[in-house]
């Protein structure tokens, strides 16, 4: 007998279950249903009106009938509706609510999918310059994630008690594993990973703080894999972070009651609870407006020692 598996997040969770990855998962697994580009905030608002021949893409690819499946989604905000009854197990991440983030649409809010948006007809009705980031404001964006969040949870267990939520711990990653099989640091993906990982930490923690979720973090020493099925990304891991993630699963659904798995010296540890220090969201939020602030002080110094140059007669004369 199978467990069925649903998936609402990014190919970090539906990646474990293919068999390039874990050969014999069907044996053990279904993945009966999966939405990915999706953010909570856009899910958890009113429905948008819209006509499908504006979501065609061409040519008529699977492709393409999959990107259009993805913006049908975002847009009539069904996850909840069209989950099956039997689902075991809800795999989610915060990937792409860092990643893409909002964008305000007439009285409600869409996913900023940039990867697929553009691609359609729908993209002329949409003001792009309004989009809205975690990294903007996170303060703003949290107050309108956290309520959407919890009116997601609340809703998932009074619909569907029985089914149980595995969050997975993503990190943005930019060490890079060649085809050659040598390591390598893309710059690039540094200084973008150092900007949203703490938004992802903050979401997760937010998650583990408040509801009764399984927290499964496999991120210890993982790289992105050029060698990877879809090509290099910062969430497109080397295959040893699926083999260990799959070797939880299998654990969970043997019937282990931990609450927390984490890799460490390489082996998969547990936990029977999540410790307190990755559920204080409170000091995470506090930190981080710490670091805004000293950002803003920098700032207000650096300013105010350059107006006194200008003003400087030193200043003056070279100018001239």
């Amino acid at each position: 007998m199978t467990v069925n598996i649903a998936i609402f997040g990014s190919c970090v969770c539906k990646d474990i279950f293919r068999s390039v990855y874990n050969k014999d998962y069907k044996k053990f697994f279904k993945v009966n249903f999966m939405q990915p580009r999706i953010s909570y905030i856009s899910l958890m608002n009113k429905k948008v009106d819209f006509q499908k021949e504006e979501l065609k893409i061409e040519p008529d690819t699977p492709d393409n009938r999959y990107a259009t499946q993805i913006l049908d989604n975002d847009l009539s905000k069904n996850f909840l509706e069209l989950l099956p009854g039997d689902t075991d197990y809800l795999l989610i991440d915060m990937y792409f609510e860092v990643l893409f983030g909002i964008i305000p649409f007439e009285d409600t809010f869409i996913t900023n999918n940039f990867w697929d948006y553009p691609k359609v007809a729908f993209d002329k009705r949409i003001d792009h310059d309004k989009y809205f980031l975690i990294n903007h404001d996170y303060r703003r964006y949290m107050k309108q994630w956290t309520k959407c969040f919890d009116k997601f949870y609340t809703q998932m267990k009074t619909r569907y008690p029985d089914t149980k939520i595995i969050l997975n711990k993503i990190k943005m990653v930019y060490e890079v594993l060649s085809k050659q099989g040598e390591y390598y640091v893309d710059e690039q993906y540094k200084v973008k990973a150092n900007k949203l990982n703490p938004y992802i930490d903050m979401l997760e923690a937010y998650i583990i703080s408040n509801y009764d979720v399984i927290f499964i973090d496999m991120t210890d020493n993982i790289v992105t894999d050029e060698n990877h099925i879809w090509g290099k990304s910062f969430v497109h891991y080397n295959k040893e972070y699926y083999m260990k993630f799959y070797e939880v699963m299998q654990r969970i659904i043997n019937g282990e009651q931990n609450k927390y798995y984490y890799v460490k010296d390489d082996m998969v540890c547990t936990s029977a609870e999540i410790p307190g220090s990755l559920k204080n969201v409170k000091y995470t939020l506090m930190k981080k407006a710490n670091e805004d602030v000293k950002v803003e002080k920098t700032i207000e110094i650096s300013q105010k020692l350059l107006d006194k140059t200008r003003k400087s007669r030193l200043y003056k004369l070279i100018k001239k």
